[in-house]
């Protein structure tokens, strides 16, 4: 669904413990007029959708890391005013839960499962939406490892492969690259490709990251071209301050 989204995220980590995170997701996809047979206006439909989510990720050895993603997704449709439809609500939940394993320090191999849970019934039972599920599977590796002796310049390169758990045969490709000069002052590069049969996963994305000390920015941009708008992609900006 098209609309203006807006996400919040906290993170609290620990060394030796894990991290503990709670974000929060907006999508606004616009409001709708009503109005009567005259053409009177009579009120106004919000559309909105909530994601709420709490996650925890801890160090398992030396070289093994899982994760998991607690989820509480909500649609809703308000009415302000008097509308045909008084509104609606539909609410249900979800789980990630991802390993991730570095056999070497230049070497980071992850897989995941994603969306679990049940449909989202708006209406009844029959019209349930299944929830997206999907299986990820990933590798990156360092390509400066054996170039550079310091760590002050790094260059990974990832490959995943995503597809649906429950209508597996459609899988995706992302290929993904980032060069980044620097430590606690950095300067990254970022460019990747989308091999997808769905139009608005297929192609390119570029991007840009500065960290200066404990303020981190990134910016990205998809080339892909969208199938609901026929536009690309807008420009995605994240902004973070470690405390």
């Amino acid at each position: 669904m098209a609309g203006t989204a807006t996400a919040v995220t906290a993170l609290w980590a620990r060394r030796g413990v894990g991290a503990l995170g709670a974000s929060y997701f907006l999508l606004d996809a616009g409001q709708i007029d009503q109005t009567d047979e005259f053409g009177n206006y009579t009120g106004t439909i919000t559309i909105r959708n909530h994601l709420g989510i709490v996650s925890g990720a801890t160090r398992i050895g030396s070289r093994l890391s899982a994760g998991v993603n607690l989820k509480l997704i909500r649609f809703q449709l308000a009415c302000r005013g008097i509308c045909a439809d008084e509104g609606t609500m539909a609410t249900t939940y979800a789980i990630d839960v991802g390993i991730q394993g570095t056999p070497t320090d230049a070497l980071r191999l992850g897989a995941m499962v994603a969306h679990l849970g049940p449909s989202l019934q708006v209406l009844n039972a029959e019209q349930a939406d299944p929830l997206p599920a999907r299986l990820r599977v990933a590798a990156a590796y360092n390509v400066m490892a054996g170039f550079a002796e310091t760590d002050e310049l790094r260059g990974w390169v990832a490959v995943e492969v995503e597809d649906r758990l429950r209508n597996f045969g459609s899988p995706s490709l992302y290929v993904g690259s980032e060069l980044t000069a620097g430590g606690s002052e950095a300067l990254s590069l970022r460019a990747g490709w989308v091999f997808s049969d769905l139009n608005q996963e297929d192609g390119g994305r570029v991007g840009l990251g500065l960290l200066y000390e404990r303020f981190d920015l990134s910016i990205a941009k998809s080339l892909a071209v969208s199938s609901l708008t026929g536009e690309t992609e807008p420009v995605y900006v994240t902004f973070s301050i470690g405390f």
